[in-house]
């Protein structure tokens, strides 16, 4: 993925026979509050997190507070989450 021309930037698919929904671009996801599970229900959330141009998967793996935080890892094996962002468009017709 560093040499790509892309850059971590996951473009819609070409199919056009999707729909809206289905053809939205990948971002990454990071941990919300540190990856502290929230008291109320002992949940950990995500949220779409940036990432540098040009920075590396090495580098992405060192940052403990957004990527790497403990519910990322288990045991031997690191997850990196991916997801779609969704934006409702509410249309009011003129009165």
């Amino acid at each position: 993925m560093q040499l790509s021309p892309m850059q971590y930037r996951f473009p819609p698919p070409r199919d056009t026979s999707l729909a809206l929904h289905e053809a939205l671009p990948l971002q990454p996801l990071g941990l919300s509050r540190k990856g502290i599970p929230r008291q109320a229900d002992g949940r950990v959330c995500l949220r779409p997190r940036p990432v540098k141009l040009g920075q590396v998967l090495s580098e992405i793996m060192q940052d403990k507070v957004v990527f790497a935080g403990k519910p990322c890892i288990e045991e031997n094996t690191w997850a990196l989450y991916f997801g779609m962002i969704i934006i409702k468009f509410v249309y009011t017709p003129d009165q």
